[in-house]
Order: C-alpha cells, then sequence, then structure tokens
C-alpha cells in the first residue's frame, strides 16, 4: 500500500454525506429488475419525471429547457441510486448516454451551503451544465462538469 500526502491539498469545496449515485441507462424498467436482482434492493419505485401538469424551471448550458425521463430509485443504507432513462428534450443524461452508453453519471451531496459551494466551483472553473428547482419551490438542484477531474462523472449538488 501507498500512503500519498494529501496534506497540501486545498479542496475548492468541502461536500461531506454524498447521498444518491445516479447512473443513466437505456432502460430504466429492466434496469431496476436487473438491480433488484444483483443488490436485493427493495422497494423500486420506477416513475416518469416530470410527472403530467408539472413543469419545473430547468435550464441545459443555461438556457430554458423541458425534457422528460424515466427514473428508478433504490435505497441502500444512506444512499440512494436513481436509474435515469432520458425519454425526450435536450439534456445532459441523453448527451452522456450518447457520448458513453450506460453508466455512472453523477454523485449527488445535499448541501445547505448551496450558493457558496456552486461559486466556488465555477470560480474554479468547474462550468454549471445543467440546473433548476424541484417539486418544492424552495429545493434547487445543479449539475457541475466535474468529469475533468473526476474521472468521468458529474457532480449534482442539491439544497432542500
Amino acid at each position: 500500500m501507498m500512503n500519498i500526502d494529501l496534506s497540501h491539498i486545498n479542496p475548492i469545496i468541502k461536500l461531506t454525506n454524498p447521498d444518491q449515485v445516479g447512473i443513466v441507462v437505456e432502460d430504466a424498467n429492466s434496469a431496476a429488475l436487473s438491480f433488484a436482482k444483483v443488490f436485493g434492493a427493495d422497494p423500486v419505485e420506477v416513475l416518469d419525471w416530470p410527472a403530467a401538469g408539472f413543469d419545473p424551471e430547468s435550464y441545459y448550458y443555461g438556457k430554458p429547457a423541458h425534457w422528460k425521463m424515466r427514473v428508478g430509485f433504490f435505497q441502500i443504507g444512506n444512499l440512494q441510486w436513481e436509474l435515469i432513462q432520458p425519454l425526450e428534450g435536450p439534456n445532459i443524461f441523453t448527451d452522456f448516454l450518447k457520448e458513453h452508453g450506460p453508466g455512472l453519471h453523477h454523485i449527488r451531496f445535499t448541501e445547505p451551503d448551496f450558493d457558496q459551494h456552486a461559486a466556488a466551483l465555477q470560480a474554479a472553473g468547474i462550468p454549471m451544465i445543467s440546473n433548476g428547482k424541484g417539486i418544492h419551490k424552495v429545493s434547487r438542484w445543479a449539475y457541475f462538469d466535474t468529469r475533468a477531474v473526476l474521472n468521468g462523472y458529474l457532480l449534482e449538488m442539491r439544497k432542500l
């Protein structure tokens, strides 16, 4: 084993407690069955988002955007696993699927210091590529393009 001295590193942001891993898939229903077989996780919920009649405020590379996806959720310990099947509209999930095929898309952290962390990431050259508001008017989410610095996956931050 090799020890690496990290004491000299000053992190851009300090996040704790990741709460979700997002995986882009071609078929959320099939992926949910496979996930349950391998991990024995239940219950699973697969649903279309956004729900009919709900038009969330969403942005794709800074421009207003509307997309649909089918998502499956599993809870294993303190970590939620999200299986994401893009359905329509311009979005980062379709982009990922076209560029890489199915795979690990993001790790999410829920942070009370959302604005401070978002500003620090962008000041460090890590762009916000998609963002919006959730079901609750005060909840917000954003994806940051950390692929170059985190070996291929995005960072999602959420504020409740």
